[in-house]
């Protein structure tokens, strides 16, 4: 059936149905899905409530709708990072047909009476250390402003959860030698770079960088998952090097996930242009605005396609956005944020697929309850371990 495989599309019918929009061939499609008992009892329930609270309810499950007032917020609205943007007047995490979605508005204090609810996981936070190229660990946890050796005007200003690199006429030793900013699971962290580039780091990520840039290339190295806002040099073109690549920049914004273990290191360019450089073969890419590189580290393929951009930067605002994502790559970015451990019994589940659109600073027993009431999944967690099993 065709809502069966477009999960919002049981969603758009209900609504026009409401409205009294829907044509024929519509109207045989909704009959079909109201042929099973419990979707005519929700249909029922829906078509007794007041109009403009059903409006409201389905324009949240509306993909074109919903689509376009997050480009608004968060394309167009500059918060400060790590900040949680507004929340939408009921964030509603988009998972399977949209009928269980609603089942979810009217229940939602009902969801956590399963076995998640015995133990509360709190989100991550704003943490990170700063390891030395001496390999001294400064965990950065208070704000303090510290230089790192006597002779250097190189200053660092670690201020509100960021990191500012801040340069006079720096020694030339302190611009040769490679720092690292470690941001640990269940963290993030901002840098700023003496040149004035920024960058967003995710859970479980290592960026390594020069105190000053000296050479003839801005480089730094990556493992994990960043955002970069890279200023404008022409004389300076700013390389991030990672798992077999490079991507090559200018002056852009752009985000690269590159985990270690991940099959794919995958390069989502927001605005300008970037070159990805494949190392042994020296193949490139060109991305422009809203495309997306996706490199496989087994056999140096690189696949272009064209993206929502702002799908992919969720986590920089402070949410999970996920499109068609299967339920293993949604858990993997739980359990970096939330710091904990996945164990699937059933390794089927792994392959189920969501959309969503949630907050990142819930405690994930709200998120794994939602998940709950969709598919035939159960959770279990156990200290900091979430079990996955089919009920």
């Amino acid at each position: 059936m065709k809502y069966l495989e477009h999960p919002f599309r049981i969603s758009q019918l209900i609504l026009k149905s409401l409205e009294g929009q829907l044509e024929e061939a519509e109207r045989r499609e909704l009959d079909d899905w109201l042929a099973i008992e419990a979707n005519r009892k929700l249909y029922i329930t829906l078509s007794q409530a007041n109009l403009d609270k059903k409006k409201a309810l389905f324009e949240q499950l509306h993909p074109e709708r919903s689509w376009k007032r997050l480009e608004k917020q968060l394309a167009f609205k500059r918060q400060p990072r790590f900040l949680r943007i507004v929340r939408y007047v009921a964030a509603v995490l988009l998972l399977g047909i949209a009928g269980t979605t609603v089942y979810w508005y009217q229940n939602r204090s009902e969801i956590f009476s399963s076995s998640i609810q015995q133990t509360e996981i709190e989100p991550g936070s704003a943490k990170a250390f700063l390891i030395l190229a001496s390999e001294e660990k400064i965990n950065l946890e208070s704000d303090r402003i510290f230089s790192l050796q006597q002779d250097s005007s190189v200053k660092l200003d670690n201020k509100g959860n960021t990191l500012r690199i801040e340069s006079g006429s720096p020694a030339l030793q302190a611009s040769q030698e490679y720092q690292t900013l470690f941001v640990p699971t269940g963290g993030e962290y901002k840098l700023v770079l003496e040149d004035g580039s920024q960058i967003c780091l995710n859970s479980d990520t290592k960026l390594r960088f020069p105190l000053v840039f000296s050479s003839e290339k801005r480089v730094v190295y990556l493992e994990g998952e960043a955002y970069f806002e890279v200023a404008p040099d022409s004389q300076k073109p700013f390389v991030v090097v990672t798992q077999g690549m490079e991507v090559n920049v200018l002056g852009t914004k752009f985000n690269v996930k590159a985990y270690q273990g991940d099959r794919s290191v995958i390069t989502t360019l927001v605005s300008g242009s970037v070159r990805i450089k494949e190392d042994k073969s020296s193949r490139t890419a060109l991305l422009r605005p809203n495309e997306q590189c996706v490199y496989s580290a087994d056999d140096g393929r690189m696949q272009v396609r064209s993206v929502d951009s702002q799908v992919f930067l969720g986590w920089i605002y402070g949410r999970f956005i996920f499109e068609n994502e299967t339920l293993e790559e949604i858990l993997k970015q739980f359990s970096r944020w939330y710091d904990v451990e996945v164990l699937f019994q059933n390794p089927e589940v792994a392959g189920y697929r969501f959309s969503g659109n949630v907050d990142r600073f819930d405690q994930i027993s709200t998120l794994l309850g939602m998940i709950e009431k969709t598919y035939d999944i159960s959770f279990t967690v156990r200290d900091r371990t979430v079990i996955v099993s089919k009920k």
